[in-house]
């Protein structure tokens, strides 16, 4: 099997899926079950307006991971959909793919979230690096 640029973006693209909903259904069916109650109730307590909206920090949180996850799910969604995608799509998503798991591994955590944008990463730069070796016909 050749690995083109488009088969590479579509791995890449599964591995945004991957995370994207393995983070959303945490989001959404765990992170009750699985948070410490004190955590909640302290978070949930902390007030604060942003943009004329009062908030409390666990609300804030909460909505911004889901987004998140949501944001992961449709780029996942995109690299599958993709039909022929130019050099310049391929770079953005190579410069976006190598700052992800920096940004992971910093901030968060290691393990599946590491690893799967790892390969999105990798993916991400083989297919912008094989779009400089394919003929006229197409990527």
């Amino acid at each position: 099997m050749k690995l083109t640029s488009k088969a590479l973006l579509k791995i890449g693209g599964i591995a945004y899926l991957l995370v994207g909903t393995s983070h959303l259904s945490y989001e959404l069916f765990l992170t009750d079950a699985a948070a410490d109650g004190k955590l909640k109730v302290f978070l949930d307590s902390y007030d604060f307006r942003i943009f004329g909206n009062a908030l409390s920090l666990y609300r804030f949180h909460s909505g911004y991971s889901i987004m998140m996850a949501a944001q992961d799910i449709l780029i996942g969604v995109l690299c599958l959909t993709l039909r022929r995608p130019g050099r310049g799509t391929l770079l953005a998503f190579m410069l976006g793919g190598l700052v992800m798991p920096v940004l992971v591994r910093v901030y968060f955590m290691g393990g599946p979230p590491l690893y799967l944008s790892i390969i999105a990463a990798v993916a991400f730069v083989l297919a912008f690096w094989r779009s400089f070796r394919v003929k006229e016909k197409g990527v």
